[in-house]
């Protein structure tokens, strides 16, 4: 109605639902626009507004309709994290945790010795981690724009993340929380078959319970659901 044209830019401000509405409209209009996100959510700020990932949500699975379109720009303003729920930090710090567990050992430490910095939201403390967590991210990024085989690594404790969230209800469960269990339960699986120590699961949960995130699978969560949800999952090759 308003007849915008291909140089038209859309603007996302807000948090990573509304990243994911405005990418994928500007994907889908006019075969794709420009598009700048502003994220005002500690989660958005450091994953859902890098990567150029712009999907919606389908009864059967987690972000099944969707198009890589990357961002023309993404601001951050800390100022936003300033009236963020307590329960929504959290569930960024559940995406900062996991770009540390899959790339910088040194950066996991960091959190270990400033989760009360962190906590107060002290602003140098914060400025560190969001750059430093951003820095994983566009890393990966640049190497494997479209998922073909190292960014498949950002999707740690998504496979079982993503699961709970579709078993359980899409707002049942914050993204966040769902993928601190699943977190754990990759952590868990890959002791299991000896692929990391044992000790890296309590150091694990011990820092996502600093951050009140949960680290098992609430009653609901059946796992013959699960595992049907996970069968979905878009990282699968073959359908075992």
């Amino acid at each position: 109605q308003k007849k915008h044209r291909r140089n038209t830019t859309l603007i996302s401000l807000g948090g990573g639902v509304i990243g994911d509405m405005t990418g994928f409209a500007a994907s889908c209009y006019q075969r794709g626009v420009a598009f700048i996100q502003i994220p005002t959510s500690l989660l958005a700020q450091v994953d859902a507004s890098i990567g150029g990932k712009t999907a919606v949500n389908h009864p059967l699975g987690k972000n099944m309709i969707g198009a890589f379109h990357q961002p023309a720009a993404v601001i951050i303003d800390l100022a936003t994290l300033e009236t963020l729920p307590a329960q929504e930090f959290a569930c960024g710090m559940a995406e900062v945790i996991k770009a540390a567990m899959i790339a910088d050992a040194e950066f996991f430490d960091f959190l270990l010795q400033n989760k009360q910095k962190i906590q107060t939201h002290d602003r140098q403390t914060l400025i560190s981690m969001i750059t430093r967590a951003c820095e994983i991210k566009a890393d990966i990024v640049q190497r494997d724009e479209t998922e073909t085989g190292p960014r498949a690594l950002l999707n740690f404790g998504h496979t079982f993340g993503h699961a709970i969230e579709t078993c359980l209800g899409y707002g049942s469960i914050k993204h966040g929380e769902a993928v601190a269990i699943g977190m754990v339960l990759a952590t868990k699986l890959a002791a299991q078959a000896d692929m990391i120590a044992p000790n890296i699961i309590e150091q694990l949960t011990d820092l996502l319970h600093t951050f009140h995130l949960p680290t098992s699978l609430p009653e609901k969560a059946e796992s013959k659901a699960l595992l049907a949800a996970m069968k979905l999952d878009k990282k699968n090759i073959d359908e075992n």
